[in-house]
């Protein structure tokens, strides 16, 4: 009863989710531009920190950070497949690929940050909806892709993970100790 509970819960927050990215012209159109099946990127996610939240919705955590027994590295954002992700800081894109391993469609940007080298994985998106490439320099909040279910992923989410100097540390920690989340 509890398990139908929850996902009722996750169902609700994900249609609010998707409805609030709709409304901010944040998910793709059928009649968008772009490559593959009409999906559209739009410009940035709003803010103006060094760093930023990866999401313009507000998304429910799935698995958080050392989760599965500790061996869960980054933290799922649940929110409707489709929506933009961005960068949570100016870097250079290291990784752009339709599949790495079980990521999946997956994007990894190198940033510079507080003196510290910090390093983005964005996960799972959806097939076609990289709009960076290896060795791109982004912005923060500039759309790098859509939140998606590929790779080994069982629902859309976008799974985050944050490695400072080679280390993983909380994501969701570190987006609020960096005042973005």
């Amino acid at each position: 009863m509890k398990a139908a509970e929850e996902a009722k819960k996750a169902a609700a927050a994900a249609e609010a989710a998707r409805k609030a990215a709709a409304e901010a012209g944040l998910t793709s159109g059928s009649g968008g531009s772009g490559g593959s099946g009409g999906s559209a990127i739009f410009g940035a996610i709003a803010g103006s920190g060094q760093v930023r939240y990866p999401l313009a919705v507000t998304a429910t955590i799935g698995d958080g950070f050392g989760s599965r027994g500790g061996a869960h590295n980054g933290v799922d954002m649940l929110c409707p497949g489709g929506t933009a992700i961005g960068a949570i800081a100016d870097g250079t894109v290291r990784i752009s690929t339709e599949s790495y391993f079980g990521y999946g469609v997956a994007v990894v940007i190198d940033h510079v940050i507080n003196g510290q080298t910090v390093s983005t994985l964005y996960a799972h998106m959806t097939y076609g909806t990289r709009a960076v490439q290896v060795g791109q320099k982004v912005s923060a909040g500039q759309i790098i892709g859509q939140v998606g279910s590929t790779g080994r992923s069982t629902a859309n989410h976008l799974h985050l993970e944050v490695k400072i100097n080679g280390s993983l540390v909380d994501p969701m920690a570190w987006l609020r100790a960096n005042g973005a989340a």
